[in-house]
């Protein structure tokens, strides 16, 4: 405090003495600044001049077309199934909306804004090798402009494969750029992007995949791949007649695509083989990416389909296996075939595909016979009860599988009997009629009728021993 008041007196009394510091001063910044920045120069060191935005900033907002060509917001779903295969080939335009906020109402500098698409487009080192992997789309003639929002028009294809006709199947980063040269340089002073992650890439396939007819109805089974397992996001079965018609009996589609193809979107075909074709229908709904089975039921018996397995990705993208033509038949209850034959299986082998030659020359067939033998007609409603048993419950399980095997075996010698002794047939519609309504009400009546009439029964014989 001494020093900085006597400083002040000396200064306020001697003006000579103060006029000589600040000469000094001056000399030192003069042989500081001036050699510095000429080492500046030398170095290559510059201060970049960009335009003022004067605390103005850029919004970006991605836009799909709607159906009178006007731009509606995408959602956050949307943009991330927008970027992928079927819309890259078919070149889907979309915009992207650049509006400068918070300016203040003052005017900047009058520079044009370039929009790019591509990766690194603001890298201005080598212009040759940035214009192949980058597109101009467009150039604002001056960046007051977009005070008002400005709807700026780009095609998938653009953003996802610049400067290319043809789209790539890979997953990768894309950027939609806003870039101000300020001085014409070929360097950019200000520079905005928007990160967009697009994907063309389809899934990989299950193995393992086999059918197997049934009774109006088709049994698909396959094997998760072990690999990119995380890439599928859903399973999806598509069936044709293989005639290629579509009949009203089988209610095609039964569910929207859980796809996007080009096909669909907008009638181009892809080349890969797992492709999906343009004559197929949705038989199943969206099925969960962790699935291995499915049964495709309400076909007509005798008909012939072409059955498809897809996966599906988080974007829509598919992979198509066409597992071949297969045809749903009856259930193997023939008793009607079986007496056709006299009693004897031989007539049957060569004709249904439920019956083979065994090694010793004999006919085996896998058929059910003795409901049919015993109530007497393949149709009975008594026998519908049993086959539905067989094919809900019984065949979903590997105790149940075991369990009709060992019926098949067994049961033609049974059925022959039961069909020569008509006490056998009484005896046995007597054992099957109350055997027949158990699997009826396991069948038919929810589950939770079962336990509640059960409860009552219970509470009713408390009831009446209490009395």
């Amino acid at each position: 405090m001494t020093t900085n008041n006597s400083l002040r007196k000396n200064f306020s009394h001697n003006p000579i003495c103060a006029v000589f510091v600040l000469l000094m001063i001056h000399q030192m910044l003069q042989k500081i600044l001036i050699p510095l920045i000429v080492l500046m120069g030398i170095l290559n060191v510059s201060l970049v001049y960009a335009v003022d935005l004067q605390g103005a900033s850029f919004e970006l907002r991605l836009k799909k077309q709607a159906s009178d060509q006007s731009y509606i917001d995408m959602d956050e779903t949307e943009q991330i199934q927008f970027f992928n295969e079927a819309n890259c080939v078919c070149d889907t335009t979309f915009g992207v909306q650049i509006t400068l906020r918070d300016f203040g109402g003052n005017l900047l500098d009058s520079k044009p804004v370039e929009v790019w698409t591509g990766t690194h487009c603001d890298d201005t080192t080598n212009i040759e090798t940035r214009n192949s992997r980058c597109e101009l789309i467009e150039t604002i003639t001056d960046i007051n402009s977009l005070k008002t929002s400005t709807v700026i028009p780009i095609t998938t294809k653009q953003l996802m494969n610049p400067n290319e006709d043809t789209c790539n199947t890979t997953e990768s980063t894309r950027s939609i750029y806003l870039l101000v040269d300020d001085d014409a340089d070929a360097i950019y002073e200000n520079i905005i992007a928007l990160d967009i992650t697009t994907d063309s890439e389809p899934p990989p396939l299950p193995t393992n995949i086999n059918i197997n007819s049934g009774e109006q109805g088709l049994f698909v089974t396959w094997t998760l791949s072990e690999t990119n397992l995380d890439d599928v996001d859903a399973i999806q079965l598509l069936c044709v007649r293989a005639d290629d018609s579509n009949h009203p009996r089988d209610n095609f589609p039964r569910s929207d695509n859980a796809y996007q193809s080009p096909n669909d979107l907008c009638g181009k075909a892809l080349e890969r083989d797992t492709a999906v074709p343009s004559n197929v229908f949705a038989c199943t709904e969206k099925l969960g990416s962790t699935e291995t089975s499915f049964r495709i039921n309400e076909l007509e018996n005798h008909v012939p389909y072409r059955v498809m397995l897809a996966t599906i990705d988080a974007r829509k993208n598919a992979s198509v296996f066409d597992i071949g033509i297969n045809t749903p038949r009856p259930s193997i209850d023939f008793w009607e075939e079986y007496n056709d034959q006299g009693g004897q299986l031989s007539g049957l082998c060569g004709e249904d595909p439920r019956c083979d030659t065994d090694s010793d020359g004999t006919c085996d067939c896998e058929f059910c016979f003795i409901a049919t033998a015993s109530f007497g007609n393949y149709n009975h409603p008594f026998v519908r009860v049993f086959r539905r048993f067989r094919d809900n419950t019984l065949a979903t399980s590997d105790w149940g599988k075991k369990f009709v095997q060992f019926y098949y075996t067994h049961s033609p010698s049974a059925a022959l009997f039961i069909q020569e002794h008509s006490l056998a047939r009484i005896a046995a519609i007597i054992l099957l009629t109350p055997l027949m309504i158990l699997v009826a009400i396991w069948e038919y009546v929810p589950i939770f009728f079962v336990f509640l009439c059960l409860a009552l029964l219970i509470l009713r014989h408390c009831l009446i021993e209490e009395k």
